[in-house]
């Protein structure tokens, strides 16, 4: 599940060797709720940008933005293309 610390590492990762600005985490926008793609599970932690979500239209997804403040979430359209983030399981 992802966290504020996961949010940061992932985003000054993505920030520091890549120069990618943006990468999809994995959630997205369901008859009005977000949940998790994998899990269909109601996203319970949020760290939305200011202003956000707003525009991502009616099936968003969301995008963790590292051109932003660190760890911000966006919602956009989701046949954007954008990097994107795994959750591994050990």
């Amino acid at each position: 599940m992802l966290r504020a610390g996961v949010c940061v590492v992932v985003t000054n990762y993505y920030r520091l060797f890549s120069g990618v600005t943006s990468a999809w985490i994995g959630g997205k926008l369901q008859n009005g709720n977000w949940i998790w793609t994998t899990s269909g599970k109601e996203i319970s932690y949020t760290d939305w940008h200011n202003g956000q979500p707003y525009n991502g239209g009616p099936d968003a997804g969301i995008l963790l933005r590292t051109d932003m403040s660190p760890g911000h979430w966006d919602d956009k359209d989701p046949t954007q293309n954008h990097a994107f983030v795994c959750e591994r399981h050990y």
